[in-house]
């Protein structure tokens, strides 16, 4: 059986050579259910060859990227019983990484410009707590991992549920008009911030820069000394933002450099 590493996931989360594809698959041990997990591959797999097209792929060039993977698809002793519970597979131009997986995980798939490694930080810190603090202009979301079981958990107030939330309405692609409020649903908190109409590309990006710092600043007093190990999700340029103001000892090193945005609950785990 092969396992991750931290230095492997380390690495992983550091890969900028895309397309990436990542699928995860929970497998089967019932004698009676071994054949629908080649099955349940392949049908993932013809789903990445379709993106991959849509990518700019030509059909040669897809098939070539996703062939390690039909390769164990069609290999009848790979699909023997055995302790794995789950399966990962990662692909890259030139690189191919299969991960078996000591715990079940719900069927996904992932082709993107990076790798989908939320699930695979279960298996790194399984025996511990961690938190997933994901992070996008549409979202602040904190989901935590204790005894194998997921929760979301309800931030407090001061913590901004989005940029919208920080910036008291701000249309970013409108005109600029500097308003300071000391009132609104989050009070005082987000005084002194920008709104309005035709925003220059610099401005676009003072406003959201003002927001990850400012999150990173509430965090660091929300959460405790002994809080669990903490993962950061979102994007590479504001993981660089957060954790210039984030000075907590529960963030770990290696986030997921990845936008949230469009992941629902259970896809971050």
């Amino acid at each position: 059986m092969k396992t991750l590493t931290h230095d492997e996931l380390k690495s992983l989360t550091e890969w900028e050579k895309g397309p990436c594809v990542s699928i995860y698959l929970p497998r089967h041990q019932a004698v009676s259910e071994l054949g629908k997990d080649s099955i349940e591959l392949r049908n993932r797999l013809d789903e990445a060859e379709t993106s991959l097209q849509q990518m700019g792929l030509d059909t040669a060039e897809a098939a070539q990227f996703l062939k390690p993977a039909r390769m164990l698809q069609n290999d009848p002793s790979f699909w023997k019983q055995g302790a794995a519970q789950g399966l990962c597979l990662l692909m890259a131009p030139e690189m191919f990484q299969q991960y078996d997986l000591p715990y079940q995980c719900p069927p996904m798939l992932s082709v993107a410009e990076t790798f989908y490694l939320s699930p695979l930080f279960y298996k790194a810190y399984e025996d511990d707590r961690f938190d997933l603090l994901a992070i996008c202009p549409n979202s602040v979301r904190m989901i935590r991992h204790q005894n194998g079981d997921f929760t979301e958990v309800e931030l407090p107030e001061n913590i901004p549920a989005h940029l919208d939330d920080f910036a008291g309405g701000i249309e970013l692609e409108e005109s600029l008009q500097y308003h300071t409020t000391s009132s609104g649903s989050q009070g005082g908190e987000f005084a002194g911030v920008q709104h309005g109409h035709g925003l220059t590309k610099e401005q676009h990006e003072k406003v959201l820069t003002d927001y990850y710092q400012f999150l990173a600043r509430q965090f660091d007093q929300y959460l405790e000394d002994n809080a669990p190990p903490l993962v950061l999700v979102c994007a590479e340029k504001q993981q660089s933002l957060f954790r210039k103001h984030f000075h907590g000892s529960q963030l770990l090193p290696d986030g997921v450099t990845t936008s949230p945005d469009q992941l629902s609950a259970r896809e971050l785990v």
